[in-house]
């Protein structure tokens, strides 16, 4: 399973099928976030089609504090990723995949705490799936029922090519840079984590 997993999530970044970007604002407007999907080839486990589902601070100066931060640099704390697997035609609700998830699961900082991505919306056009919305739902041991949540709902997907590659590429280059701190406070500015807990050297405030 070890070996299969290290392939699939080689896979994400090399033989994944891109297939949208949109973009989306929440806090009335004052974050901009892009949603990606990427399609996972030739996973090893269950019936159906994998999902790999980011999403992403905007590479915008007026976005989470952590993407200010790198000043548009590939960010630890800016890119949430899940996988969902999507076992019948044109399934709206797909099922996250936890156990078996086939790559990195990441996770994104706004307003200095962390969340994942808890569920998905689909929507379709022929047989291409397309974000309508998603939950971010803050990490953490609280029941789910007390934990934050933030509905993202997004905008048509981005036309150009070039643009929807290179923010793509931004998100990929985020999850693969991820180290998650092996014990995460409750609410922490990305700032005051330390090199021994990223792998990466970042300095305190």
């Amino acid at each position: 399973m070890a070996i299969c997993i290290a392939t699939a999530t080689n896979a994400i970044g090399q033989e994944a099928h891109l297939l949208n970007v949109q973009p989306a604002t929440i806090k009335d407007g004052e974050i901009a976030l892009y949603g990606v999907i990427r399609e996972i080839p030739n996973y090893p486990f269950g019936e159906g089609t994998v999902l790999a589902v980011q999403v992403t601070a905007s590479d915008s100066d007026l976005t989470t504090e952590s993407r200010r931060e790198a000043q548009g640099a590939p960010c630890n704390f800016c890119t949430t990723t899940h996988y969902f697997l999507v076992s019948k035609e044109n399934e709206k609700r797909p099922k996250i995949l936890y156990r078996t998830a086939p790559g990195p699961v990441t996770y994104i900082h706004i307003d200095k705490k962390e969340y994942m991505v808890g569920k998905v919306d689909l929507g379709w056009e022929g047989e291409k799936p397309t974000l309508e919305k998603v939950t971010l739902l803050q990490t953490g041991f609280a029941p789910p029922l007390f934990k934050r949540r933030i509905n993202v709902r997004f905008d048509e997907r981005i036309e150009s090519a070039s643009r929807a590659d290179e923010i793509a590429y931004m998100a990929i280059r985020d999850a693969f840079a991820y180290a998650r701190p092996l014990t995460v406070p409750k609410v922490f500015p990305p700032g005051h984590v330390h090199a021994n807990e990223t792998g990466t050297e970042r300095n305190a405030p």
